[in-house]
């Protein structure tokens, strides 16, 4: 079977659809409703996760694409205007209110590609931000009963980094 023709036929399409430009535009999302997604965010995620203050903070900084700059924790969410302050990704503000929304926002986020890394270990730190609620979704929570679990899955996320830098 001869592919070749399928192949041109599919890098032709390929070309002609980048294009004709996005098949999407993003609607920009208001600092109220974000600031709505990220209150039920935490809300979700003390709820579910009785624990949680045991674990250390973390924080992530986004660059709205559709203009500032967003510094999300789990005690809520700031804006800023700044132009100078370094973020950890870029990405449109309907996009990260998808995060907020849904146990499964940032995977989606990381699968369709819609975010950009700003700096080294940025993306690392937007979608460690996300993990419990990604975490969540898969069904463990941060409880006394689910400890074991927890455990389970630090112990094979050290052994991953002991054996990458090992090589």
């Amino acid at each position: 079977h001869d592919w070749q023709e399928a192949a041109r036929a599919y890098h032709r399409d390929f070309r002609d659809r980048i294009a004709e430009g996005a098949t999407e535009v993003p609607k920009s999302v208001d600092e109220a409703t974000l600031a709505r997604g990220a209150e039920q965010f935490a809300a979700r995620l003390a709820k579910r996760n009785p624990l949680l203050s045991m674990l250390p903070a973390t924080t992530t900084v986004v660059r709205l694409l559709d203009g500032g700059l967003v510094r999300l924790s789990r005690s809520g969410i700031e804006f800023s205007a700044s132009a100078d302050e370094p973020a950890d990704v870029r990405t449109h503000s309907e996009s990260l209110l998808f995060c907020l929304k849904t146990p499964w926002g940032a995977n989606a986020l990381h699968v369709n590609g819609r975010f950009t890394a700003e700096r080294p270990g940025g993306e690392r730190r937007f979608f460690d931000f996300f993990k419990l609620a990604d975490w969540n979704d898969h069904g463990f929570t941060l409880t006394l009963n689910g400890l074991p679990a927890w455990l389970g899955l630090l112990n094979e996320r050290i052994e991953r980094r002991v054996y990458a830098r090992l090589g």
